[in-house]
């Protein structure tokens, strides 16, 4: 069993434009995970094995148009179509390694099709994760009980990492079991994540169609399971407030006193996790002041500064103006006549 387990959380825009579109405060609205299918990730060697036995054409032909009819699907494109593209791809691929190397490249596309996986992490300050997956820190970071039931079954396992592929042995009974083998492998520039897996059937999901994208597949989880709540360094005045009223919730009310945020060491290029409220120091206060003046207090911040460059550019005009010259330079006008001071010295 995993002694942490942790999730990062970024945005699908920038934080900046949208800073509420972050999916961990999703987590925490409807309490579910987003359950992703392999094609979705972002490491092209994803349940990608070598395959050492010699692969039949009927099998590569099976493959292929389970891979591409999947696709055609998904699409709203007729299946026959998928088909005719299989058979395109065979006449052109009829040595042994060409049907090898077709059988490898429709793994993954056909795992996809019935099997998720959700992706956690033993490591809570890995700065990498925190650029890559949290959106440069703007991001949060969520902590799930490895105790949960949800993390007991056959199919949640640790990773393992290593510069060779897995090779692909034969079907096995199991299924899932099969899948957890092709899943488990991954490269070794991925080994700082230390990850942990969970995977499962999309049957067990709740499949969401999207507008003109792929279905989400979510998977619900009880409010207890989740542990702690961590703000990146960069978050955004929106994402504490949302996460401290989120955090009113009954069911979410045993999170108030695990919430933590990241701080930069002093010293060493580390970060940590530094337990407290999120919270935000105002100019001229030497403590940190809770956020409780709502989201509309950083709205008026984010005016003023985006006016201080017109505030500065008037200041200038004013301090260049004759009536601001005389009075710096000692004569200010008094009917028409200058009083003499340091503008008649300097006028000499």
């Amino acid at each position: 069993m995993a002694g942490q387990l942790f999730r990062y959380y970024g945005h699908a825009l920038l934080p900046e434009e949208r800073p509420l579109e972050n999916s961990g405060l999703k987590v925490l609205q409807h309490l579910s995970l987003k359950v992703t299918p392999p094609d979705q990730f972002n490491d092209l060697f994803e349940v990608s094995p070598v395959i050492e036995r010699p692969v039949s054409k009927a099998e590569a032909r099976a493959s292929l148009r389970a891979a591409i009819g999947g696709d055609c699907r998904e699409r709203g494109l007729p299946v026959a179509l998928g088909n005719d593209l299989a058979e395109v791809v065979l006449g052109l691929k009829s040595s042994q390694s060409d049907l090898n190397y077709v059988a490898q490249q429709t793994v993954r596309s056909t795992v996809s099709q019935r099997y998720g996986i959700v992706c956690f992490s033993a490591v809570p300050d890995d700065m990498l994760m925190w650029a890559h997956y949290a959106a440069y820190s703007h991001g949060i970071m969520l902590e799930f009980d490895p105790a949960a039931p949800l993390f007991c079954g056959a199919g949640f396992f640790k990773v393992e990492y290593d510069s060779d592929r897995v090779v692909s042995e034969p079907p096995a009974a199991d299924e899932i079991s099969q899948v957890v083998v092709l899943a488990r492998r991954k490269s070794r520039h991925w080994e700082n994540e230390a990850e942990y897996r969970l995977v499962l059937p999309l049957h067990q999901t709740t499949t969401v169609q999207t507008d003109g994208g792929r279905p989400i597949h979510l998977l619900t989880v009880k409010p207890e399971w989740i542990r702690s709540v961590t703000v990146g360094q960069r978050a955004s005045f929106e994402i504490k407030a949302e996460i401290n009223k989120l955090l009113r919730r009954p069911e979410l009310q045993h999170l108030h006193a695990e919430r933590f945020r990241m701080v930069m060491d002093s010293k060493a290029c580390h970060r940590s996790l530094q337990k407290g409220p999120p919270r935000v120091e105002t100019r001229g206060s030497k403590s940190p002041t809770p956020l409780s003046t709502g989201i509309s207090g950083h709205y008026g911040l984010r005016v003023f500064k985006r006016l201080l460059p017109f505030q500065w550019f008037s200041l200038r005009l004013f301090l260049h103006s004759p009536l601001c010259v005389l009075r710096w330079r000692g004569g200010v006008p008094d009917g028409g006549r200058a009083v003499a001071g340091r503008s008649a010295a300097v006028g000499r």
